[in-house]
């Protein structure tokens, strides 16, 4: 977004012009004159929320486009984009975990993302699957191994997730 500009010095007010300056503050200054401590009061948390909207929900979308590229299917993609913005630091450490996948697991497996228990947000929580062609000791031994470098990072986080398996057929 570019910020308000004028052909003319004379846009910015004397003393200011070197400052940085609120993009939405400088363009009612430059339409209606100087704002008021209270109109700028009002008009500051309305522009953090949605910056911080605006880059949850592009690094939320980043996160869904990673698993897409990965293949993997993404059952009720909107719940996943809710839980994924309520957790930012569970949406981070999902997109880790399918990274670490590949190398435990060659490219015929299959990755399914979920939110279950959606209908009570109490216990709800991201789940991603697994799906391999065939299944032995090995597959949870895989597991573990991957669930191990991240389960102690849970405890510090809000929300929750789980790397397991399914036992279903990647088709």
């Amino acid at each position: 977004m570019s910020q308000c500009t004028s052909k003319s010095d004379n846009f910015w007010p004397q003393g200011r012009r070197d400052q940085t300056h609120n993009f939405v503050e400088d363009c009612i200054e430059y339409v209606v004159g100087p704002i008021s401590s209270a109109v700028t009061s009002l008009v500051r948390p309305f522009k953090e929320q949605s910056s911080t909207s605006s880059a949850e929900s592009f690094f939320v979308e980043e996160v869904l486009n990673h698993f897409h590229t990965l293949g993997a299917k993404i059952n009720s993609p909107s719940i996943v984009g809710e839980y994924l913005r309520n957790y930012p630091e569970i949406a981070e450490l999902s997109k880790k975990v399918s990274d670490e996948v590949y190398r435990y697991f060659d490219f015929r497996a299959k990755l399914y993302l979920e939110v279950r228990d959606h209908d009570d947000p109490d216990s709800e929580y991201l789940a991603l699957y697994i799906r391999v062609p065939e299944y032995d000791d090995s597959v949870m031994e895989r597991i573990e191994e991957i669930r191990e470098r991240y389960y102690s990072s849970l405890n510090d986080m809000a929300g929750w997730f789980l790397f397991t398996t399914d036992f279903c057929h990647p088709g």
